[in-house]
């Protein structure tokens, strides 16, 4: 079944190379067939490169979904990942996929962006420290289970 979810993502960006290498060897003989203006074309290749970029994203996504949290940490500790964890990792990839998008399609500095969102990142976890200690501590619980019913709790 895992193997079956891991082939369906790559369907896409497999589909998406192809193109890619046609169009990269009948690109010329279309557009001068089509006689797309120099804007259009900057605009459909931009398109595919993002389109790329995010197919990427999602086939990295999914693999690591179902190899690393479906497969290795369901093994070792014989339950699901917390789908919080799982979740904050895909953010995280759809996130470098966006900076990369920017800083390759678009040819912009992604440092500026990086640099203001971890200020940013680090006054808001100044304002929510209490919060994400408690989740944090409460994530540990979840995935340790060091209490089991039946078990006596004493607070001082």
């Amino acid at each position: 079944m895992r193997a079956l979810r891991a082939t369906r993502a790559i369907y896409f960006p497999v589909f998406l190379l192809v193109a890619a290498t046609a169009g990269m060897i009948y690109v010329e003989p279309l557009t001068q067939h089509w006689a797309l203006s120099e804007p259009w074309q900057i605009a459909g290749g931009r398109a595919f490169e993002i389109a790329l970029w995010l197919s990427a994203a999602l086939v990295v996504s999914r693999l690591i979904r179902v190899f690393i949290w479906d497969g290795i940490f369901v093994h070792t500790m014989g339950r699901m990942p917390p789908r919080l964890i799982v979740q904050l990792g895909g953010i995280l990839i759809f996130l470098l996929a966006v900076s990369g998008i920017i800083g390759v399609v678009f040819d912009q500095s992604v440092v500026g962006i990086w640099a203001t969102s971890s200020a940013v990142g680090v006054v808001i976890g100044f304002a929510v420290q209490n919060l994400i200690l408690d989740t944090a501590s409460g994530i540990a619980l979840n995935i340790e289970r060091p209490f089991k019913p039946g078990d006596w709790i004493n607070v001082h």
